[in-house]
């Protein structure tokens, strides 16, 4: 019996880890696809992370992000004092 269930656990594990190297396989074959056929979308995005610029709208969205976190953490807090009653 216990047997049966090691081998069964086994199997699925092996199933798992199958559909994991497979899906991977899957993303890098798509990103290869894409980069060959639309070169210029990447190209634009990776730029501007290497170039390093730091411009007026990048401090524009750090402060959004802030006020985005600032308002989920307020909105969280309005929660859990509703729910205490």
């Amino acid at each position: 019996m216990i047997i049966d269930g090691l081998s069964l656990t086994v199997i699925g594990m092996a199933i798992v880890f199958s559909f994991l190297i497979i899906l991977v396989l899957a993303m890098n074959f798509l990103n290869f696809i894409l980069r060959k056929f639309f070169p210029k979308s990447f190209e634009h995005k990776t730029d501007k992370r290497k170039s390093g610029e730091h411009s007026a709208s990048n401090a524009g969205a750090k402060t959004d992000d802030l006020a985005v976190v600032a308002a989920a953490v307020a909105a969280i807090n309005a929660h859990i004092a509703v729910s205490r009653g």
